[in-house]
């Protein structure tokens, strides 16, 4: 069963990916810098009235991103002012091969004085799954895990239906099923240069149906810090970002 979104909830609709994972880790993606090596922050909280840092810096962003992330808004390519929305995954995945991450949901909503700005945190937790994978556009994926992305933490008021492929439909607790998929290493097996890591993203469709997939090839770079050979166990981080409009 699904439930329609509540009265006050904001529905989100992608008029485009403007630079998706901006934060570059390989110094390529739209022209920022690199961020470096996985980092523990603690949950954000809304600013409501907070004031801006010492340093000028807004008060929500991690303090690894603090010159990297663009919180004033970002342009769409019809021209239309839009939301900056970036999102940061930190986990690992254990000797088993079961995959938790924390993964928040930051938005910039551009009105000059943060006091808009939200995080909404998502558990993101599941198995690895030694699939196909080029079955999905990603034949030099090392890793793929089907995860259920929970929404443990909202103070944005936002509906992730349209973002995770349910559109309109939000399920109950807002629970999402996906597939991520890593592309860690070299063709001779190595780890990417510094670690580097691409997420490949795929939502069910339609939704709740495991047969067909719509696949994200650019949701976000990261680093995967195996303990070994590439695979898990391993940490995790990831960036990405997108340009939306709410309506």
């Amino acid at each position: 069963m699904s439930r329609a979104p509540k009265s006050h909830t904001r529905s989100i609709r992608t008029l485009n990916l403007c630079c998706t994972a901006v934060v570059a880790l390989m110094a390529v993606a739209c022209g920022k810098s690199d961020e470096t090596g996985p980092a523990t922050t603690g949950t954000p909280t809304p600013t409501g009235s907070t004031p801006p840092t010492e340093t000028g810096t807004h008060p929500l962003v991690p303090e690894e991103f603090a010159y990297t992330w663009d919180t004033d808004g970002c342009t769409t390519l019809d021209g239309a002012s839009g939301i900056n929305v970036y999102w940061y995954a930190q986990g690992e995945a254990d000797d088993s091969g079961v995959i938790t991450m924390t993964e928040q949901w930051f938005w910039f909503m551009g009105a000059g004085d943060w006091s808009q700005d939200c995080v909404d945190t998502f558990e993101v937790v599941g198995e690895y799954d030694p699939f196909d994978y080029a079955a999905l556009n990603c034949s030099e994926c090392e890793e793929g895990y089907q995860v259920t992305r929970t929404l443990v933490d909202s103070t944005c008021g936002v509906s992730y239906g349209s973002t995770f492929g349910y559109g309109d439909e939000i399920p109950d607790e807002e629970v999402y099923i996906s597939i991520e998929m890593f592309d860690t290493a070299t063709s001779g097996g190595t780890p990417n240069w510094q670690n580097v890591m691409l997420v490949i993203h795929a939502d069910p469709s339609p939704p709740g149906q495991l047969s067909t997939w719509v696949v994200n090839p650019d949701f976000a770079l990261g680093h995967a810090y195996p303990v070994g050979d590439p695979g898990y166990p391993s940490t995790y981080d990831w960036v990405g970002e997108a340009c939306y409009t709410i309506n």
